[in-house]
């Protein structure tokens, strides 16, 4: 009974997914300076169907360039995809859902299109400089005007399965992220300044030597496999996927390792041809063997060798953000209570420039819209900048969200549109610059 349940409940979220229409970011979009989303290695799912061709558009963009990853909505009916500095353009239609995957690792860039891959690239870049949806760079240039439907962003590298797999048979709506991708209990970061941490020699090396040196774990022994066992609180609750780094102080040679991160049974194992300073990798999900301790063997090793260890990570990895519709909407709300807005009317008259609001302490970015009529001019003029508090702070948009040097010209008697983003800090001055 309890299955079935689950199984409707599952069915229902599909559904409701499939029907949403999707965020219209040019009315906000989000971006975030979060860390965990600025760096690599990571996979990020993009959703969206666009409506109009009407005007260049930036669907997702990190690094405010045509440095990848970014994907533009091009005026000629087609879609730019960067990726590794690489461009790819391709034919798209009015009213069709797309599904464009990233792949990054620290050396690979991958792009796929509704599961199926567009094309790979080396890539050397250590983290992404933006994360902004619906837009071009923090300051919102090129608004996206479709629908964004689903943003999803793994802290891992997928594999060619697994992207696949997220397209759903051309349904990526449709897909619901498993229980394992989204648990993130368990995970360990060595400190060895003061001591093993925890580690000691287990299984076929129970009288290997482990012990710490200048924040350094030595280990040492009449072996060719070196083992030891570190236990963390209780076994988790559920199984998840791993990734692990062991970071050596100065490389050796061995055969291979493998690390159990919480688990007898999952693994993570490579197999070296020469000396090497770094073990990683991230393990397949098991729900078989859960445990509450990590295990790590390296074999091949010299008898007797000092195999010093400089760190140990363990840390989950799965589904780390997923934007929906309404949080994407959400996201630009601020906090729970908001400044009122208020309406300024004001007439410059001959003055060089004007105060225009001056107000409380902003706790968020806020975006003002400015209708302005020239009644007269003795030169046709255009707003020349905006000021914060006498330094550049705010900036100047069209109303569809583009750069303001392309905000068209004002003509006498004719009403004139423009966004003003205010800094998310401080208290604003908003004065105009006539010229």
């Amino acid at each position: 009974m309890d299955r079935r349940r689950s199984l409707l409940k599952m069915a229902a979220y599909r559904q409701a997914k499939r029907m949403q229409r999707g965020a219209l970011t040019t009315q906000g979009g989000f971006s975030t300076t979060d860390p965990a989303l600025l760096h690599v290695p990571c996979t990020i799912q993009c959703v969206f169907v666009p409506q109009t061709f009407e005007s260049r558009q930036c669907v997702f963009d990190t690094r405010g360039s045509n440095t990848s990853p970014r994907i533009d909505i091009l005026e000629n009916g087609r879609m730019s995809i960067y990726y590794s500095g690489t461009n790819k353009t391709i034919d798209i239609s009015i009213g069709t859902l797309y599904n464009i995957t990233f792949v990054t690792t620290e050396t690979e860039q991958s792009v796929y299109v509704g599961g199926e891959l567009l094309g790979s690239a080396p890539y050397s870049t250590p983290q992404f400089a933006y994360y902004v949806i619906g837009a071009l760079t923090d300051r919102f240039m090129y608004r996206f005007k479709g629908d964004y439907l689903l943003h999803r962003h793994f802290n891992y590298a997928m594999s060619a399965d697994e992207v696949k797999a997220l397209d759903n048979n051309g349904d990526p709506m449709g897909y619901v992220v498993p229980k394992t991708s989204r648990y993130f209990e368990m995970f360990y970061n060595s400190d060895f300044s003061s001591g093993v941490d925890g580690w000691k020699g287990t299984a076929g090396s129970l009288d290997l030597t482990v012990q710490s040196n200048n924040g350094v774990l030595e280990l040492s022994g009449n072996y060719s496999t070196y083992q030891i066992i570190r236990s963390i609180g209780s076994a988790p609750k559920y199984a998840t996927r791993y990734k692990i780094r062991i970071e050596l102080e100065e490389p050796i040679l061995v055969s291979s390792f493998k690390f159990y991160p919480f688990s007898t049974s999952a693994s993570i194992s490579a197999s070296f041809s020469e000396p090497t300073a770094v073990f990683e990798g991230v393990s397949r999900i098991l729900e078989a063997g859960l445990n509450r301790s990590c295990y790590l063997h390296i074999y091949g090793v010299t008898p007797n060798t000092v195999v010093r260890i400089k760190s140990i990570s363990v840390e989950p990895v799965g589904l780390i953000a997923e934007y929906l519709p309404q949080n994407l909407m959400e996201s630009r709300k601020g906090p729970a209570v908001e400044p009122k807005a208020k309406i300024y009317e004001f007439n410059i008259g001959d003055e060089y420039y004007k105060s225009v609001l001056t107000q409380a302490k902003y706790p968020y970015d806020c975006i003002y819209r400015v209708d302005y009529v020239v009644d007269e001019w003795d030169y046709q003029p255009k707003i020349g900048s905006v000021g914060f508090l006498g330094l550049t702070g705010a900036t100047i948009l069209t109303p569809d969200g583009q750069d303001w040097s392309t905000l068209e010209k004002a003509k006498v008697g004719e009403s004139r549109t423009l966004l003003v983003k205010m800094p998310g800090s401080g208290t604003p001055a908003l004065y105009y610059i006539w010229r």
